[in-house]
């Protein structure tokens, strides 16, 4: 049939349905940079179709081309401003996009239309998060997570907005769940173990959150910065100085590296191993004085 409707475009250039066909043809033979090409061809000639409008931004999206998507969603938008699937689809992309706030305004105008749906909670959720509207993500991921509580992503953005909302026991509950649902991936389960171990230290619950570091080492040995929180914990928090040094200089080990530590406080950064090195001198200090010669 591909040849036939190619054929019958040689004939007609301008008939919309030929190239959609073609377009068509290509994408079942898997051929993604000819199916695109023929969609765009016939989108030229009609973009009034809000459905290819929707086809060409999930195309763009597996090509990698999010600029491209979100344009091509945004003409069907244009012609139907209220689109269900066109307004999730252009929040996902602004969202991937890292355009947080037009992806928020079109996931709220998705939910209001259909509030049942985990795409829409999910991605909602995970838009306020990364504009640091924790609480409004908080409600949004729970929400998705009920309605499906297999989705490992959905419980580690979940168990973030819950600890930078102030609902730190929570949680815990989601980073130890997105922990099980998330086996066997590594990478990702290092990174919710350095999160449970910071909820763990919120909650002064130190030796759980040793064992969490602990767990994050076990995936990625190499990341000396591990070694650098586990100090902070002895020193900070237990004031526990001879066991601080040993991990600050565990730290030290791994090499230099020009790792910035952020003061809040004083809206500053400093090299992290020239701050390290600062601490085990001032411990060192301490020590000496709080254990003075005979």
């Amino acid at each position: 049939s591909l040849a036939i409707y190619r054929g019958l475009l040689v004939k007609d250039s301008l008939n919309y349905y030929y190239a959609k066909q073609a377009g068509k043809n290509f994408l079942d033979m898997e051929r993604l940079d000819s199916a695109i090409f023929y969609y765009e061809y016939a989108f030229s000639l009609n973009q009034k179709d809000v459905f290819l409008a929707h086809r060409l931004g999930n195309l763009h999206l597996l090509n990698q081309d999010l600029p491209t998507a979100i344009r091509r969603v945004s003409t069907g938008l244009a012609f139907d401003s209220t689109n269900l699937d066109l307004l999730k689809l252009r929040g996902y992309l602004f969202l991937h996009n890292q355009d947080y706030i037009p992806a928020i305004r079109d996931l709220e105008k998705a939910w209001s239309q259909d509030s049942l749906s985990v795409f829409t909670n999910k991605y909602l959720g995970m838009s306020y998060h990364e504009e640091k509207q924790f609480n409004k993500a908080r409600i949004a991921l729970t929400r998705a997570f009920r309605l499906d509580s297999t989705d490992a992503e959905t419980a580690f953005f979940l168990g973030n907005a819950c600890r930078w909302s102030k609902f730190e026991e929570e949680g815990v509950r989601y980073f130890l769940k997105a922990i099980e649902l998330r086996q066997p991936d590594p990478g990702k389960l290092k990174d919710i173990f350095i999160q449970l171990a910071e909820l763990y230290k919120v909650l002064h619950r130190f030796d759980e959150a040793f064992d969490a570091y602990d767990m994050a080492l076990a995936y990625d040995p190499a990341d000396n910065t591990l070694y650098f929180k586990i100090a902070q914990v002895y020193d900070r928090n237990l004031n526990q100085k001879k066991t601080a040094i040993e991990y600050y200089e565990k730290y030290l080990s791994g090499g230099s590296t020009d790792q910035q530590l952020f003061n809040a406080e004083e809206g500053t950064s400093i090299v992290l191993e020239q701050h390290v090195r600062e601490r085990i001198n001032q411990l060192k200090e301490d020590l000496f004085f709080e254990n003075p010669l005979p």
